[in-house]
C-alpha cells in the first residue's frame, strides 16, 4: 500500500509541476502575442485535478490572473476540496 501513496504523491508532484509551467507559458505567450494563449477552461481542469497548489504558486510568482476573482476564486474552492479530502 506504501508505494500506491508514493506513487500518487508522486503524480500530484508532476500535475503541479506541469500546471506551473502551463501558467508559465500563457503567461509569456499573452505577452508576446498580445492575446488569450490558453484557455481558462483548461486551467480550472488542471486546478480542479489537483494542480491547486501549483496553480497558487504559478499565480503569486508570475503575478499572473490575480486580478480576476474568478480565478482566484476557484483556486481557493480546489484547494479547500483538497485539504477536506486529506481529513477524511
Amino acid at each position: 500500500m506504501r508505494k500506491l501513496e508514493s506513487l500518487a504523491l508522486f503524480d500530484f508532484r508532476i500535475l503541479n509541476f506541469f500546471t506551473i509551467f502551463i501558467f508559465w507559458l500563457d503567461k509569456v505567450m499573452s505577452k508576446l502575442l498580445k492575446r488569450k494563449f490558453i484557455p481558462e477552461t483548461a486551467l480550472h481542469c488542471l486546478q480542479f485535478m489537483g494542480g491547486s497548489r501549483g496553480s497558487l504558486i504559478a499565480m503569486i510568482v508570475f503575478k499572473h490572473k490575480i486580478k480576476k476573482k474568478f480565478v482566484t476564486r476557484t483556486i481557493i474552492i480546489s484547494l479547500l476540496h483538497f485539504l477536506i479530502d486529506l481529513l477524511n
